[in-house]
């Protein structure tokens, strides 16, 4: 009779790439979002002459956002670390930034299809508004594989700077 083997693995493998879904549909909430589609409802701004406003509210969210995230990212950290410990600069400038930078995008993405911007583009660039659907598509995906990087790179840095916090456990005895 042979045993029974149950493999673990892959349920923990789909939750973990549910998780990052998750993680990327939460990216678009965004408190600038709601006060741009409002302002549009409304007609108060239009992309014809309220560009430079809504550039300006794009970059104020990915700041707000990425600080929001740093902040989750630096407490999980310390809780699983269990005291107060220095995380090194460039962990903190790669999160940020780079947080900062996918942030801008989300809004890029999540602005585009508000108030005229088809209109606009196409008066300004030329380009039609079925070719338009295929680069927003196009950067919606790049901004998923970012996304993923990004999950993947903070939980990378978060393992390493573990390891190192928990370093002095390894060679001793524990009392």
């Amino acid at each position: 009779m042979t045993t029974i083997h149950v493999d673990y693995v892959s349920k923990f493998m789909k939750w973990k790439h549910k998780t990052t879904f998750i993680e990327f549909m939460n990216r678009f909430y965004s408190p600038t979002l709601f006060v741009v589609m409002t302002l549009s409802a409304f007609n108060v701004i239009h992309y014809t002459y309220s560009a430079p406003l809504i550039i300006l509210m794009a970059l104020v969210s990915s700041i707000l956002v990425a600080y929001s995230s740093w902040t989750r990212w630096k407490k999980d950290f310390m809780y699983l670390a269990e005291r107060n410990c220095e995380i090194p600069l460039g962990v903190t400038m790669f999160i940020v930034g780079y947080e900062s930078v996918l942030q801008f995008m989300v809004s890029v993405v999540s602005f585009w299809w508000i108030s005229g911007v088809p209109e606009c583009i196409f008066k300004w660039y030329g380009i039609e508004r079925n070719a338009q659907a295929y680069i927003w598509l196009t950067l919606l995906i790049a901004v998923f594989i970012l996304h993923v990087i990004l999950w993947k790179k903070s939980s990378k840095e978060m393992e390493r700077l573990l390891k190192t916090t928990y370093q002095h456990l390894a060679g001793g005895d524990i009392p």
